[in-house]
């Protein structure tokens, strides 16, 4: 299994419902034997309109979709999703 980042790694959150970008941290990595891809990956991000959460998505939904190592990539995801 070959993960696409550390733990701890800073990127950033398109966050689609909000319209925001949100400033993010990878906090943990699950295997899910049920699921394919079975790789799951969890982490904290900030909102300024509702504060700190938390959020699990698997592999194949998280970078390049909503997770991204840019501010810039991030911005330039949600401005084409309101295309």
């Amino acid at each position: 299994l070959r993960l696409p980042c550390a733990l701890g790694t800073e990127c950033y959150y398109a966050n689609p419902a909000l319209h925001e970008v949100c400033p993010s941290e990878i906090i943990k990595f699950e295997i899910n034997k049920y699921t394919n891809p079975s790789l799951w990956i969890e982490f904290e991000y900030i909102s300024r309109w509702v504060g700190g959460h938390v959020r699990k998505i698997r592999e194949d939904s998280a970078f390049g979709k909503l997770l991204f190592f840019t501010k810039e990539e991030a911005e330039q995801a949600l401005k084409e999703e309101r295309k």
